[in-house]
């Protein structure tokens, strides 16, 4: 699969508040860095993953690892920049305290 090209999902229920249509599956395309999301029974077609997420598959937005913020497509991980870090449930890199720095593998901070 290329960057920017459509994945199939196949989605077997549909959202409150509509039906079914004479198929029994309905056909879905979604990029990288989107995916097709289920919140309790409301289905969310090709959201743009959330920061940290990022999607490789159209499938599923998963956390970038720490010290790790998505690229600008969401469908990649890059490290966060040199005078950053990010842990691990932090949305975004942020600089450490004064008189500290990022450990190498941009995850927390050391003195």
């Amino acid at each position: 699969i290329m960057r920017g090209e459509a994945v199939n999902v196949y989605v077997e229920t549909c959202p409150l508040g509509s039906e079914k249509s004479t198929s029994d599956m309905v056909t879905l395309q979604c990029y990288w860095g989107t995916a097709y999301t289920k919140d309790g029974e409301m289905f969310y077609p090709c959201d743009k993953c959330e920061t940290p997420n990022y999607s490789t598959d159209g499938l599923e937005c998963v956390e970038c690892p720490p010290g790790h913020i998505p690229n600008q497509y969401h469908d990649a991980c890059e490290m966060c920049p040199p005078d950053k870090y990010r842990a691990s449930g932090d949305d975004w890199c942020a600089r450490c305290s004064s008189g500290e720095v990022p450990n190498s593998d941009k995850d927390g901070c050391i003195v």
